[in-house]
C-alpha cells in the first residue's frame, strides 16, 4: 500500500471571474458529475472550446499524477468528432513525465475511472490513475487506456470484483460517467503540487454556439443583489452549509477585510454554494446563478 507524505498546497485561489469569463468561449454543458479525491488544492476547470468534445486526458505523472490537461475535437456529426487538439493550459505541479491516453479516432469520451493514493489518515489524496473510457470501450474487460503512475490502469471489470487484485484493496476507485446522451466536454476538481480531485463536465452531442458576454452593471453598490457577479479581488472562499446568500453577507460583514461578497449556488463550483470575500468592490456582472452585495459602510450588527 503507497504511503504519501502531505503536499501543501499553495498559490492564490483562483479568482470566480475566471470561472465565468470562460464561458464566453466554452460550450455549455448538461451535466457536471461528482468530484471525487482529496481535500486539498485549488479548483481548476478545463473546458473545450464551442462544438468541440473530449476525446483524451494529457498529464505528468510519477509517485501520482502531478498535472493534467485536456484533448479535444470538433463535433462533425453523426456522434463523431474530427481531428484531436492538444489544449496547451495543465493543472497541478511541475513533476512527472508526459503522458497522454485518448480513445480511438473519432469517439468521444464517455467517462473516466480514477484510482487515488492513500495518507494522512485520508483513502484519497491525490489522483493516482485516470481511466478513459469510450463508446467502443468493453467494461467487461480490463481498460488499456489510461494515466497512470507506474501500476498499470485501474479499471476492475465487475465480474472480476472479487479477485485478489492489489489495486482493489490498495485504492479507492471511482467511475464517473456521462449520460447516455452526452459526451464529455471537460474536466473539473482541484490540484496544487498534485491533482487531487476530479469530475467530468458532460454535454449534448451536438455543435454549442458561443455563450453571450455577462452584461456589465455601472454603479453597483447594493448590499444584496441577486444576479449579480462581483468577479475578482478575492481574498478566501468558504463552502457554505446551508442555502443562503444572507449567510455570506454575514461573514462579509463580520470581517474587517471584507469590501463586497459573492455567493454562488450549488452544483457550479461542487456539491455546496460557494461564498467568495473581496478585498475591493469589483465591476458587477449580471449572472442568474450568484447573489452579491457591498459592505455597507459604518456599524452594521448582523443578527
Amino acid at each position: 500500500m503507497k504511503q504519501r507524505k502531505s503536499i501543501l498546497h499553495g498559490g492564490a485561489a483562483f479568482a470566480l471571474a475566471a470561472a465565468f469569463m470562460v464561458t464566453l468561449i466554452w460550450p455549455s454543458y448538461s451535466t457536471m458529475t461528482e468530484i471525487k479525491g482529496g481535500p486539498g488544492g485549488g479548483h481548476y476547470n478545463l473546458t473545450c472550446p464551442g462544438g468541440q468534445f473530449l476525446v483524451g486526458i494529457q498529464a505528468r505523472a510519477g509517485g501520482w499524477v502531478d498535472a493534467v490537461g485536456i484533448i479535444c475535437a470538433p463535433y462533425t456529426g453523426g456522434n463523431r468528432v474530427g481531428d484531436i487538439n492538444r489544449d496547451p493550459r495543465m493543472t497541478g505541479g511541475k513533476g512527472g513525465g508526459p503522458q497522454e491516453s485518448y480513445c480511438p479516432p473519432g469517439e468521444p469520451m464517455t467517462g473516466i475511472g480514477l484510482a487515488f493514493t492513500r495518507g494522512n489518515g485520508l483513502d484519497r489524496q491525490f489522483v493516482n490513475t485516470i481511466d478513459v473510457f469510450c463508446p467502443s470501450s468493453d467494461m467487461n474487460q480490463v481498460t488499456k487506456r489510461c494515466i497512470s503512475s507506474g501500476e498499470g490502469c485501474g479499471f476492475i471489470p465487475p465480474k472480476r470484483a472479487g479477485d485478489i487484485i492489489t489495486r482493489v484493496f490498495d485504492y479507492k476507485y471511482d467511475q464517473l460517467m456521462c449520460p447516455p446522451e452526452e459526451r464529455a466536454t471537460g474536466i473539473q476538481g482541484a490540484s496544487g503540487s498534485a491533482v487531487d480531485s476530479m469530475g467530468l463536465i458532460c454535454g449534448p452531442m451536438k455543435a454549442s454556439a458561443p455563450a453571450p458576454a455577462p452584461a456589465p452593471v455601472s454603479g453597483f453598490s447594493s448590499s444584496f443583489e441577486p444576479g449579480i457577479n462581483l468577479p475578482g479581488s478575492d481574498y478566501r472562499n468558504v463552502a457554505m452549509n446551508d442555502n443562503y446568500p444572507s449567510t455570506c453577507r454575514d461573514l462579509c460583514q463580520k470581517e474587517d477585510r471584507c469590501k463586497s461578497w459573492t455567493w454562488v449556488k450549488a452544483g457550479l463550483q461542487g456539491k455546496k454554494p460557494m461564498c467568495w470575500l473581496k478585498t475591493a468592490i469589483p465591476g458587477a456582472l449580471r449572472n442568474a446563478d450568484t447573489v452579491s452585495g457591498v459592505k455597507p459602510v459604518g456599524r452594521v450588527i448582523v443578527h
